[in-house]
Formats: C-alpha cells, structure tokens, sequence
C-alpha cells in the first residue's frame, strides 16, 4: 500500500475541505451576484445600462453633479476592472500550482504502483 508524506495528506485533507464547500460558497456567490443584478437593473438602471445613460445624456436628463461624479469614479471603476483580471490572473496561476501538487501525488503514486507490479513479475 501507498504511504503519502504528511504534508500530501495535509494539503489533500485541506483540498477535500475546500472541495466539499465550493457547492455551498458559490452558490452563495452566484445568488449574491445575481441579486446585485437584478436590484441595479430595476433600482438603479443607468448604472449598469448604458442605453439608458446614452437615450438621458440626449434628452438633457442627467443633472450636472451625477455627471461629474460619474466622470470622477470612470477611473476607479476601469482600475477596478484591471484589479479583478489581475486577480483571476493570479487565482489561475494557484490553480496550476494545485494541479502540478496533485499530479506529483498521482505520479509517485503510480510509479510505487508499477514498481510493485514489477517487482510481483519477477517472482
């Protein structure tokens, strides 16, 4: 039989335990996303659709101080938005350094697996 190292059966016990919560948390996060939605589609319609900004900057209909602050926030928003990509850009690099954890657990795995099988053949 196999003998993991403790810190593969740490880091598997620790990835069980995210396994097994993932369902919940981002269910979580989805219904919250989806809420967030839903609440500025209908509340607060010209912040997350730009034809109703465009057919009110025709008609004259946005005061000036909405304006101005929009046009202040334009770069926290767009910074923002290279701040998640960045994020993700990292998530996934710790996603593939999980990956290659798991594959050098399979691999050691697999080669103490045939070894045995190798070594039962020469008998």
């Amino acid at each position: 039989m196999i003998q993991l190292s403790n810190q593969d059966l740490k880091f598997l016990a620790f990835r069980r335990k995210v396994v097994k919560l993932w369902p919940i948390v981002g269910s979580l996060l989805s219904f919250v996303l989806l809420c967030l939605f839903l609440w500025l589609f209908f509340q607060k319609n010209s912040s997350i659709n730009p034809w109703v900004v465009l057919a009110r900057l025709k008609a004259n209909a946005i005061d000036q101080k909405s304006l101005i602050l929009t046009a202040a926030l334009y770069p926290i928003v767009f910074l923002m938005a290279f701040f998640i990509l960045f994020f993700l850009l990292v998530l996934s690099f710790i996603v593939n350094s999980n990956e290659k954890k798991y594959l050098k657990i399979i691999d050691r795995f697999n080669a103490e697996r045939n070894d045995k099988e190798m070594n039962s053949n020469e008998l």
